[in-house]
């Protein structure tokens, strides 16, 4: 087993060749882990109700209205804005390889514990912008007929950084090491689905 830090995990996963990686098949990988994200925070919700400040950032992630492209103009989760374009351009996987690692990552997943589950969230908050950033630069998504993913991930950019953003919301919580490594191995081996050479 690997003893890499959770740290440098996350710097493998936004070092992978993002522009080699099939577009639909990453705009589906997006909704999947999103429609968990929305899963996981609800938890954390449900283990913190007393937190205002965890209780703010939710409100800019679940059922929320922050999210407005081309013909989505209505609330919902995040991964409900992603999944409404999925269906409207009938993106469709390239392999049936991506929904086994989708399938095997949601199980692992599920089996964490409600404060683990939870602590992937705020970290998650913190280190997604380097990996969104990564993926808005390997494809001209606008080109492609996909600006609606280019506008979801630099949406989450910007809910995510600066003083106010969501990281700053959740950065109260403890997050440890050995949890989170855990976590980014696993989504690490998610990602990489995406890359057969690897």
């Amino acid at each position: 087993m690997s003893s890499a830090s959770y740290k440098s995990l996350v710097q493998d996963i936004a070092d992978l060749p993002w522009q080699k990686a099939n577009p639909a098949d990453l705009i589906l990988l997006s909704r999947g882990t999103a429609k968990e994200f929305a899963a996981s925070l609800r938890e954390a919700r449900k283990l913190y109700p007393e937190d205002s400040r965890l209780t703010e950032m939710a409100e800019g992630e679940l059922q929320t209205r922050n999210l407005v492209f081309g013909d989505y103009a209505k609330q919902g989760d995040h991964w409900e804005f992603l999944d409404f374009f999925i269906k409207e351009l009938d993106i469709v996987p390239s392999s049936g390889d991506l929904l086994v690692a989708m399938t095997e990552y949601n199980s692992v997943v599920e089996e964490l514990s409600p404060e683990d589950r939870a602590m992937t969230v705020f970290s998650r908050e913190e280190e997604l912008t380097l990996i969104f950033r990564r993926i808005v630069d390997a494809h001209d998504w606008d080109a492609l007929g996909f600006g609606f993913y280019r506008y979801y991930l630099e949406s989450h950019i910007l809910f995510d950084s600066g003083e106010g953003g969501h990281h700053h919301l959740t950065k109260h919580f403890p997050l440890h090491e050995d949890v989170l490594a855990t976590f980014y191995r696993l989504r690490l081996a998610l990602y990489k689905s995406l890359f057969t050479e690897l």
